[in-house]
């Protein structure tokens, strides 16, 4: 009996050191198979497997925000990067994601930015967003972060472009490659689109000779606006000056949205798991690599990873790491009470 005892005890810590060795095994879906996002999960993926965080190498594709937070919540994957106000729109179901509830998929920190370019000729003619008031503005197809993004920004601007409003322009909806194209054609007055800084596309039709284009700045009142709409509606922005950045260092300053891309993990994912994925995002050597191997990476810092954004939505092994690396202060913040009920043990 008591050798019997001994087996069975020497066999239970053996599971258990084996699972706490193995951890959760992390299985990401990205976007685009060539897109920000499954490039951004390719680097991480392969920082992770270097040290010790067990990864399916695979990442599967999403061809829209919804059907990512969408396939978190299945449990199917438990890993993803999306613009964190993803989770403020599921959690109260505006913007994008009305019919999409969130209960298990938590924000474990900001990677890096992009911002709300809008893009009008270079003619003189449009000067300022109430140039716009009764213009042809091209807006992102589909109901993605873009498309809310830019009427968000309009409504700060007083423009609003809802179906039944007194809009005395008009509303083409189309990606953002055809918006500029229709710009050249004179067939629209201005593009606003979510994009990184530096896009090449945007690049390309900015110094185009035969029709070069400008971004177009977010006056201060328009960005206080936005400011005060965003704190109402948990919508959150941080507008910021844009100079010398990526390709456009030859333009002035121009004043633009920023929204923040995040790291987004399933609760299911327990918070050692979580520590040792920021572990090694954060570690010196590791911080230096990503951001050698991708420009997206350039701001990564940990002060960089909680500003901006909603930290209720913290995952909670995120939330310890970022306290004990002291950019969260101790007791400063409380997750939402949903994601503490699915969190995982650990």
């Amino acid at each position: 009996m008591k050798k019997n005892s001994l087996a069975v005890l020497a066999l239970c810590l053996a599971v258990m050191m084996l699972a706490v060795g193995c951890g959760t095994k992390i299985k990401g879906l990205g976007g685009n198979p060539m897109g920000m996002y499954t490039d951004v999960l390719t680097d991480l993926f392969e920082l992770w497997d270097d040290n010790g965080v067990s990864t399916d190498k695979a990442i599967g594709d999403s061809d829209k925000p919804v059907k990512t937070l969408e396939e978190m919540q299945k449990g199917g994957y438990n890993v993803g990067v999306l613009p964190s106000n993803y989770l403020t729109w599921a959690r109260t179901r505006k913007g994008g994601m009305t019919g999409t509830a969130n209960t298990a998929t938590a924000n474990a920190g900001a990677l890096y930015s992009v911002y709300l370019h809008i893009i009008v000729r270079d003619d003189g003619q449009i000067n300022s967003l109430e140039d716009l008031r009764d213009k042809r503005l091209v807006l992102n197809v589909g109901e993605t972060g873009g498309f809310f993004h830019a009427k968000n920004v309009l409504k700060a601007a007083g423009i609003n472009v809802d179906s039944g409003s007194s809009f005395r322009g008009k509303i083409q909806r189309s990606s953002y490659l055809d918006g500029m194209i229709r710009l050249g054609d004179n067939e629209a007055d201005a593009v606003l689109t979510v994009a990184d800084i530096g896009d090449q596309a945007i690049e390309q039709y900015l110094y185009d000779e035969e029709c070069p284009l400008k971004l177009l700045p977010i006056d201060s009142a328009t960005q206080a606006e936005i400011q005060r709409l965003s704190d109402a509606a948990d919508i959150f922005y941080t507008p910021l000056t844009v100079q010398n950045v990526g390709g456009y260092e030859d333009r002035a300053p121009v004043d633009m949205v920023v929204i923040k891309v995040a790291l987004l993990v399933n609760t299911s994912v327990t918070n050692d798991t979580v520590r040792k994925m920021l572990e090694a995002i954060f570690d010196e050597e590791n911080l230096a690599a990503l951001k050698a191997g991708n420009p997206l990476f350039a701001d990564l810092s940990l002060q960089y990873a909680v500003t901006g954004m909603d930290l209720r939505d913290l995952h909670p092994g995120a939330l310890q790491f970022y306290v004990e690396k002291g950019v969260i202060p101790e007791g400063s913040v409380e997750i939402y009470s949903y994601l503490q009920a699915t969190a995982a043990p650990g």
